[in-house]
């Protein structure tokens, strides 16, 4: 690492439906990820997200530490729920938007097409236990307006102070999400996740310094 910045690794999955594909293909993807998590440097700042295609439930015995206490309880866990929740044990994960309390609508993360009373908790980030302090938040955005059947997920971090700056006035900088509701600026954000990453599939790592 370079002095007075820290390496963060993020991971970007898209997990195979449990309806799709068989249980060995599915344990495969999640074996597959479980190996790509063992080769980030323990140092490094870690991030987990995408589509899991996994249901997790409600919080108990053993993955209090894992899963938190505002989780979709409305579901039961299924199969790659299951999964998700080995890799955090395994890896000391826990999964950010299970932690922090807010309405059900940024809780559930995915709704079907023709049925918006149909809905679930099924998108996910994760984060190393050891790093909880560094977030503040994390939830779904239920407002926004995407040509997708997914809510995007925010992680809001805390912006670590440098000795040199404790003494002066800290300049915050604020993410209006709100923007998204811009046509304009949603097409661009759009566009320019989808030029990235339309030929890529299952898990991507990208490692970046901040």
């Amino acid at each position: 690492t370079v002095q007075g910045k820290r390496k963060v690794t993020y991971i970007q999955i898209y997990a195979p439906c449990n309806y799709s594909y068989s249980e060995e293909e599915r344990t495969t993807f999640f074996d597959e990820l479980s190996e790509n998590i063992s080769e980030v440097n323990s140092t490094d700042s870690l991030y987990i997200m995408g589509d899991f295609n996994g249901r997790v439930g409600e919080r108990r015995t053993p993955w209090e530490t894992h899963l938190g206490p505002f989780s979709d309880t409305t579901m039961k866990c299924n199969s790659n729920g299951k999964h998700l929740l080995n890799i955090c044990a395994e890896h000391d994960l826990f999964i950010t938007n299970t932690f922090y309390q807010h309405r059900r609508s940024q809780i559930l993360t995915w709704y079907k097409w023709n049925n918006i009373n149909q809905a679930s908790q099924i998108d996910f980030i994760l984060a190393k236990k050891s790093e909880r302090w560094r977030i503040q938040n994390a939830r779904a955005i239920p407002n926004a307006i995407l040509d997708s059947d997914h809510r995007p997920v925010v992680l809001f971090l805390q912006k670590p102070i440098r000795k040199q700056d404790r003494s002066t006035t800290q300049q915050i900088e604020i993410i209006d999400i709100e923007k998204l509701n811009n046509n304009e600026i949603r097409n661009q954000i759009e566009g320019a996740v989808t030029s990235a990453f339309n030929t890529l599939e299952g898990v991507i790592i990208i490692k970046v310094r901040i």
